[in-house]
């Protein structure tokens, strides 16, 4: 199962040969849950891998939904979030968020590492309008890419498979649906300690006339 990033996601995740997955949640998003009052609404989880953002979400009070292109990741995260001692678990779908139509609107839309994922500018506004679709008119999107302000070498970025985005490109991508209420540089994550752009983005409201 490939996706326009010519990655085969379903055999990585068969084969478990996921070096971006963590082994805790992206704990650096917890400052802006309060920030921004993320305390209860709708959210998705978008490239949800196994689960453990989507849990750790849930365990917030949130009602979270994760989705992925890999049946088999998403088969993955069932079996690790039905054993999971919370409460409040998430529930997962497979889906190509590209092509596949959301059956409602989120109040709040995540990913660690999904946008980044694309490399052409195409795909990247593609990516922004379909999560424009997919949010409720107060909507928020928080997002986590690499950074192409790293100086680690070429072969390291091919070993990783984690591509780098400018904050050019993203904005080039996300302005004409969000406004961007602001922009951190952070890491990736503990495994993966490459630097990263941490976007906080509400969708804009006069969409029509900013063209």
């Amino acid at each position: 199962m490939r996706d326009r990033s010519g990655k085969n996601w379903e055999q990585r995740y068969e084969e478990r040969n996921t070096p971006w997955e963590e082994d805790e949640p992206s704990l650096l998003v917890e400052p802006y849950l309060d920030k921004y009052k993320i305390k209860k609404g709708s959210f998705l989880d978008i490239g949800c891998g196994l689960g453990m953002n989507a849990r750790w979400f849930a365990e917030k009070g949130l009602d979270v939904e994760g989705c992925d292109i890999s049946s088999a990741c998403i088969e993955h995260a069932k079996e690790i979030t039905a054993n999971a001692n919370q409460d409040n678990k998430p529930s997962f779908f497979q889906a190509d968020f590209l092509h596949d139509p959301l059956e409602k609107e989120y109040d709040y839309i995540f990913d660690r590492g999904c946008f980044h994922s694309f490399t052409d500018q195409e795909t990247l506004g593609l990516f922004a309008r379909r999560v424009f679709r997919g949010l409720t008119q107060e909507g928020l999107w928080i997002s986590l890419s690499g950074s192409s302000d790293n100086l680690d070498d070429l072969t390291r970025r091919i070993s990783l498979d984690f591509p780098r985005l400018s904050l050019t490109r993203i904005s080039q991508a996300v302005e004409p649906y969000f406004e961007i209420q602001e922009v951190q540089k952070v890491s990736f994550g503990k495994k993966n300690s490459f630097l990263a752009w941490l976007c906080i983005m509400k969708k804009r409201q006069n969409f029509n006339s900013f063209y």
